[in-house]
């Protein structure tokens, strides 16, 4: 297959320039530069030496065209005798094309001056048939206008009622009537017919109003449906939610959210909100049907009347006239008033029909404003210093030893009275009386902080059990106490979480995690962890009252040195005094703590008597 390289390319590119100290391929990039080849190839000879490679490149270039030309001479004369007559041939194209550029220009001209009379004449006929539509909807205007003030002359007349169609009727024209005086509000005409307009509206406005307060009274729900369908089409449903609270929800609500009827209720707030409830079947719920549910199929949008005439009303009472739920001074009052406020809050979301309604109804300022005079912070700062409280004083009892005497384990129960607590505390974190979901993070705090507070307190007992050189043989039943109790808690705490917590975690606003288990489980084992400690206070301990008797050693010489005694036949009494106190606490602990880890502590006590 032939190269599709023209002859003088393939010519050069054979040229052998492998004696060169450059690439002849440098010469053909299309972006070969001259200072950026002397730069790279000065590195690699001297600069003679790359100019004699040149010279020798451009010898050979002069050579290989020389023999290009000889090769193709007959080429090159061709080459100019073609050419002959080519100017004349240049020279007759040349008029026809000028001829023919002036004939485009001329025909471009009459194009343009054709559009722009176009143009001109267009807008002339837009701006007739503006000025027409101005004077036919100025003759609308001022013919609706009379129709709409004897239509609601005639209704006026007719027992204070009139057809609800021939009101939606109205109201669809009224709306229209809007849109026209909005659009030409700066006409001389418009402001002439403006009090007209502004009165017939507000006729007919009233008569609205009237016509729904008495269809909603009367529970003519297919009259009332009419009514929302006119309010919606005058653009204005907010008139009809601020209607529905002020003449239906505020003189309810008014009766029963107050601090009197709450003191006086029996069931407290509970019995106050449970009147509001009761006020949701008669009227709410059939409009809330009408605006999100389907009435013969058809649905009237626009409308909110829980976020906008339920709620803020009732937020509004409480505020104003029954502050007195909101205190946090009594905490188990503020957690049933919250427990049972938010449980109301619920029922009122479940009568919202769509959850898009119970989202604006969460998201509104209104709602979150309400939320935020519950101070959850005050609340549980109340129950943080009566649990963690009763944890520090049983904590301070135990120290200084005034613990109450030693009672059996059974039933669950735990031998000491602080180990007691911090369960007694722990149960509490969590109690259905005490807890609330919108506190979780601090209570989970809490339950972690007790534990944590418990570790330190061993800590810090310990300490001080082995500072002292003087055994306290009392001190042992307590501590041995403390490891019976460590380890009932401990077992506990899986079951624990599980019944307490665990469910918790169940709640809507919470998501259940391997972590909270782990961390438990992790603080637990913390707490286990101290029993090595606390068993090594015992082994000193034991050491301590045995060791004493070890002086008696010392004696035994001195008996029997240079006297005619004979030979002692049975154990000293060193011995038997040293062994009373283990045999003691083997009588006394083996149940409790196990013969395998009571004779651990007895092989570990007995081995550092024998090294003393």
């Amino acid at each position: 297959m032939e190269s599709s390289e023209p002859p003088e390319i393939r010519l050069f590119t054979s040229i052998d320039s492998s004696n060169l100290c450059f690439s002849k391929d440098e010469f053909f990039k299309e972006d070969f530069d001259v200072d950026q080849f002397i730069v790279k190839y000065r590195k690699k000879v001297d600069l003679e030496t790359l100019r004699q490679d040149l010279g020798l490149y451009l010898k050979i270039l002069r050579t290989s065209m020389i023999e290009l030309i000889n090769r193709d001479y007959a080429d090159f004369v061709n080459l100019s005798s073609n050419l002959v007559g080519l100017n004349k041939a240049i020279s007759n194209l040349k008029t026809p094309l000028v001829q023919l550029k002036q004939d485009i220009q001329t025909t471009l001209e009459n194009i343009s001056n054709v559009g722009d009379e176009l143009a001109k004449t267009l807008a002339e006929k837009t701006s007739l048939d503006h000025a027409r539509q101005m004077l036919i909807d100025f003759q609308y205007i001022h013919t609706s206008i009379e129709r709409l003030e004897a239509s609601l002359q005639k209704g006026s007349g007719s027992s204070g009622s009139f057809r609800m169609e021939a009101m939606e009727r109205q109201c669809v024209e009224l709306a229209y009537l809007s849109r026209l005086f909005t659009q030409y509000g700066g006409c001389a005409l418009i402001k002439q017919n403006q009090s007209r307009f502004q009165s017939t509206r507000d006729r007919l406005h009233r008569q609205l109003e009237v016509t729904f307060i008495q269809n909603l009274k009367e529970r003519q729900f297919d009259l009332v449906a009419i009514c929302l369908r006119c309010y919606g089409h005058i653009e204005i449903p907010g008139q009809a939610e601020t209607i529905f609270r002020c003449q239906f929800v505020r003189p309810y609500v008014q009766k029963y959210l107050t601090d009197e009827f709450i003191a006086d209720n029996p069931l407290g707030l509970r019995g106050a909100l449970d009147k509001v409830t009761e006020f949701l079947p008669h009227y709410y719920q059939p409009l809330v049907n009408m605006t999100s549910g389907p009435i013969s199929g058809d649905v009237i949008m626009g409308f909110d009347f829980m976020l906008n005439s339920i709620w803020p009303e009732v937020t509004y009472c409480l505020e104003t006239y029954a502050m007195s739920v909101f205190a946090a001074g009594n905490p188990d009052l503020f957690h049933q008033n919250y427990t049972i406020m938010n449980e109301f809050i619920g029922d009122l979301e479940r009568h919202c029909l769509s959850q898009a309604a119970v989202q604006r109804l969460r998201q509104h300022s209104s709602y979150q404003s309400f939320m935020q005079q519950w101070n959850l912070v005050v609340y549980f700062q109340i129950r943080f210093q009566q649990i963690a409280g009763a944890l520090e004083e049983a904590i301070e009892t135990f120290q200084q030893g005034k613990e109450e005497p030693r009672r059996n384990q059974g039933d669950g129960a735990f031998r000491t009275r602080c180990v007691d607590q911090l369960w007694s505390c722990l149960l509490r974190c969590w109690d259905a009386k005490i807890y609330l979901p919108s506190l979780f993070h601090r209570f989970w705090k809490l339950t972690l902080q007790l534990l944590g507070r418990f570790v330190s307190f061993l800590d810090e007992w310990t300490t001080t059990l082995g500072s002292k050189r003087h055994p306290q043989p009392d001190r042992i039943g307590s501590i041995v106490d403390i490891v019976c109790d460590i380890q009932s808690l401990s077992s506990k705490i899986p079951e624990f979480f599980d019944s307490s917590i665990r469910p918790q975690l169940r709640h809507p606003t919470l998501k259940e995690n391997a972590l909270f288990r782990d961390s438990l489980l992790e603080s637990r084992d913390l707490l286990q962890s101290k029993v090595a400690s606390l068993l090594g206070c015992i082994e000193d301990l034991l050491l301590q009252l045995s060791s004493v008797h070890l002086k008696l050693i010392n004696d035994i010489p001195r008996l029997y040195r240079k006297t005619n005694r004979e030979a002692p036949k049975t154990a000293s009494s060193y011995v038997e005094n040293l062994l009373q106190p283990l045999r003691q606490f083997q009588r006394t602990n083996e149940v409790l703590l196990g013969e395998k880890l009571v004779a651990t502590i007895l092989q570990n006590v007995v081995t550092n008597l024998a090294k003393q």
